[in-house]
């Protein structure tokens, strides 16, 4: 479940093992985190993981990253 203790875990704990050339992956496990710290109501936090998130899409070009950054920072 979004927002779940074992779901924000596993988000953390995939984001920690991720290889760091996986750029564009990186930035959507960030945008799922910040959502998952939307649901749970803990802004500050997910107003971290999007601006990382912004930061990894930006340096992808990603536009389909970037709308979804886009659509989670309206929703704050």
């Amino acid at each position: 479940m979004l927002g779940d203790d074992a779901a924000v875990n596993d988000l953390y704990a995939a984001l920690e093992s991720m290889d760091s050339t996986f750029v564009r992956a990186q930035a959507g496990l960030r945008c799922d985190l910040a959502q998952a710290h939307l649901a749970r109501g803990e802004h500050d936090e997910a107003t971290k993981q999007l601006k990382e998130a912004r930061l990894l899409a930006s340096r992808t070009g990603s536009v389909r990253h970037r709308r979804r950054i886009e659509r989670l920072t309206r929703a704050m």
